[in-house]
């Protein structure tokens, strides 16, 4: 069929996904590990957002990653296609993805406050509430 998909361009593509991911999740576990020890940078509302946001890009990076290596479109690997694992792990990927998606919001809105509302920006116990939004 002319539209079938070339397994040598799958197998680069797939590499090259991999080389990239692994790149940046080293990226965010150099970043929080610079943020976390700072600790006069990290009272800043803005590096704590930060810090939440890198890990939860963290977590969602790899899992995504991780699902090469549990789940095979042959079935061969630990978790089989539509099973009930199947669902659970594609369900704990869409909340992970969510949970960062969330933290983008709320940086943007940490952002907002600090550049627009330059006066009005206090937010009582912000990153409880924080917190309770994203996660």
């Amino acid at each position: 069929s002319p539209y079938e998909i070339d397994p040598g361009y799958i197998g680069s593509q797939t590499v090259m996904s991999h080389v990239i991911l692994a790149l940046a999740m080293l990226c965010l576990l150099l970043t929080v590990a610079f943020l976390i020890p700072a600790a006069p940078v990290r009272k800043q509302r803005s590096t704590k957002v930060n810090i939440c946001f890198s890990f939860a890009l963290l977590l969602a990076t790899f899992f995504f990653l991780l699902q090469n290596v549990l789940v095979k479109s042959d079935d061969s690997g630990p978790i089989s296609l539509k099973s009930d694992a199947c669902v659970a792990y594609a369900a704990i990927q869409h909340y992970l993805w969510l949970v960062a998606f969330a933290w983008m919001v709320v940086e943007g809105v940490v952002m907002y406050l600090s550049l627009v509302q330059v006066f009005v920006d206090h937010i009582s116990n912000y990153m409880l509430k924080f917190n309770l939004i994203c996660w």
